[in-house]
């Protein structure tokens, strides 16, 4: 199997990593692209793989109320978690419309948050395009 995997320099995308050891594993980290600037991913090629993990994110948002939350960092954690996704997802399916996605997001490293905005705003656009999400994991740690 052939396995696209981002943020895999630490956290749960270094564990993701190892565990997929012995498969094909191709990378995109924050040394490859800034996925604060989406714009970049427009020239890049991606693979054809078979399964995707897209959980590179920041950590600008652990711990800081929403309404405290400076412009610019909305902005990058937007650009990471939601845009570069959204860009990313659409260049693999048309590699292969039958790679299966995986995203993985946080809001908060120290209280689960209901209905995380990213997965709301990504399940509405599903839908608006006539796909919807067949199954839903929730990852928690500690």
């Amino acid at each position: 199997m052939k396995y696209l995997v981002t943020g895999t320099t630490s956290g749960i995308g270094k564990c993701i990593k190892q565990k997929l050891q012995g498969h094909e594993l191709f990378e995109i980290n924050r040394a490859d692209i800034d996925l604060n600037r989406p714009e970049l991913l427009l020239s890049v090629d991606l693979p054809v793989v078979d399964y995707a993990i897209l959980n590179a994110g920041h950590d600008l948002g652990g711990g800081v109320p929403f309404a405290d939350h400076e412009s610019v960092s909305i902005q990058k954690i937007l650009n990471c978690n939601l845009v570069s996704n959204v860009l990313i997802t659409q260049k693999l399916l048309k590699n292969n419309p039958n790679t299966v996605i995986v995203l993985i997001t946080s809001t908060n490293i120290n209280r689960q948050y209901p209905n995380n905005v990213i997965m709301m705003l990504i399940c509405q656009r599903q839908k608006r395009n006539g796909r919807t999400l067949k199954g839903r994991a929730v990852l928690q740690s500690d």
